[in-house]
């Protein structure tokens, strides 16, 4: 089970984790199940699967050209294309797997499938994810019942994904009156200590309705908080039972399509969202995110569209995802006191940088404080260091927090805090990602 890899000190919506077990337990209960002559060895010893949940090019690129497996080769070279944020060109390579692997008995064919229903999702492209979703169901359901009766209602079951609405989604679109807007933040929150930060909050109108709204790189899903979904008569679609959020407890979501929302000069027409329990009425997240073009953020303002990314970011953009990509991630490379390593890019997250340690690494000056999950309340040891920090250019010496057993999915993640002195490129259009 892929589990939600964040842990954070207020924002719960890159808690929600993820629809974790949808058809991935499927997939490898097909495997265990089927002809041993069938077998891509879904044990992941080649690293693949690991590899695109950690955003990790370099291992793809090293089983892409020196696997013994023909199949791993070639869904290895595919996967590059979903680490490299490229989705046009990775759903063309899953389909031609797909389409070359007619037998359904085999499981390779079922990870070609997942990968194009991660696609799906990623992009929200929901109308064509349901018709997918159901064609997995269709084909690869008799499969498990072949070599496991019963099994089929336990892993549905285990899905948690409910249709509840005929009512289809429709095609979203994002259109900009112009490119290089720019949305100044907001924020009625007085935050000290550790929660003392850059809170990008801009206004936006939803359905009529003024709001604030969280700009949150970490967040999986844009979330609308239930009391704003009631008042917007949003109808729901799906309905996820088996959501984990970052303290590992189990929460329940619906999915829907939102009125119109304008933000600045961006009208988005007919996105899903997420509706879910949240302290912000609506959080901007990754997927809806990713539909600018490009956006920049810095400590005062957002700035979206068009070709306005710097020309000094140079940097690929490394996308993070499990296979259905119900769990995404912008991932970067940052070097803390000279050691280098993946920081997760989170602006919902209350720190400049984040280091998850062991607890027995702690000192006995650190902490104990209380960290707010979406499921909950969970007591960490945090501490605060100091140290000389590098995200590509000149190192720079920055306040940085130590956090005990953090969850998450990298070494270190970036949080607002950079904001003060950095901004922060993400030009989804040509697929770079700087914080400069």
């Amino acid at each position: 089970m892929v589990r939600r890899y964040a842990c954070r000190t207020s924002q719960p919506s890159r808690l929600l984790a993820s629809m974790a077990a949808l058809l991935i337990s499927r997939s490898v209960i097909a495997a265990h199940a089927a002809d041993a002559a069938h077998l891509i060895d879904l044990k992941d010893n080649a690293g693949i699967v690991a590899a695109v949940a950690t955003g990790d090019r370099a291992k793809l690129e090293t089983v892409a050209g020196h696997s013994t497996s023909p199949f791993e080769q070639q869904f290895a070279q595919a996967a590059m294309y979903r680490v490299d944020f490229d989705l046009a060109a990775a759903d063309g390579a899953f389909s031609s797997c797909e389409k070359a692997l007619t037998d359904p008995d085999n499981p390779n064919r079922t990870l070609c499938s997942l990968m194009l229903l991660g696609d799906a999702f990623i992009e929200r492209r929901m109308d064509q994810w349901l018709e997918k979703l159901r064609s997995i169901h269709d084909t690869y359901d008799p499969v498990i019942e072949k070599h496991y009766p019963g099994r089929g209602l336990q892993l549905r079951g285990a899905e948690g994904v409910s249709v509840i609405s005929d009512v289809p989604f429709g095609e979203s679109d994002v259109i900009m009156a112009r490119p290089g807007f720019d949305i100044p933040y907001v924020s009625d929150r007085d935050r000290q200590g550790i929660e003392k930060r850059i809170e990008p909050l801009v206004q936006v109108t939803i359905g009529g309705q003024t709001i604030h709204a969280l700009i949150d790189t970490g967040s999986s899903y844009d979330i609308i908080s239930p009391a704003l979904a009631n008042r917007l008569k949003i109808r729901p679609s799906l309905r996820y039972d088996k959501l984990t959020d970052g303290n590992n407890q189990t929460v329940s979501a619906t999915m829907g399509t939102a009125p119109t929302i304008v933000m600045g000069e961006a009208t988005i027409r007919r996105w899903p969202v997420t509706v879910a329990e949240s302290p912000f009425p609506i959080i901007i997240g990754l997927p809806l995110l990713s539909k600018m073009g490009g956006v920049v953020m810095t400590g005062k303002k957002i700035t979206i569209g068009g070709s306005l990314v710097a020309p000094a970011c140079q940097q690929p953009m490394r996308f993070a995802s499990n296979l259905d990509g119900s769990v995404t991630k912008l991932i970067t490379r940052i070097t803390v006191d000279g050691k280098s390593n993946d920081a997760t890019v989170d602006t919902g997250g209350a720190f400049t940088v984040l280091n998850g340690v062991d607890t027995k690494t702690m000192s006995d000056s650190d902490s104990t404080e209380r960290v707010v999950f979406a499921g909950g309340i969970s007591e960490k040891r945090i501490g605060k260091r100091h140290g000389l920090i590098s995200f590509g250019g000149p190192e720079k010496p920055m306040d940085y927090i130590v956090m005990s057993d953090a969850f998450h999915l990298t070494p270190y993640q970036v949080g607002s805090g950079v904001l003060g002195d950095l901004s922060l490129v993400m030009d989804f259009t040509h697929r770079r990602l700087c914080v400069q």
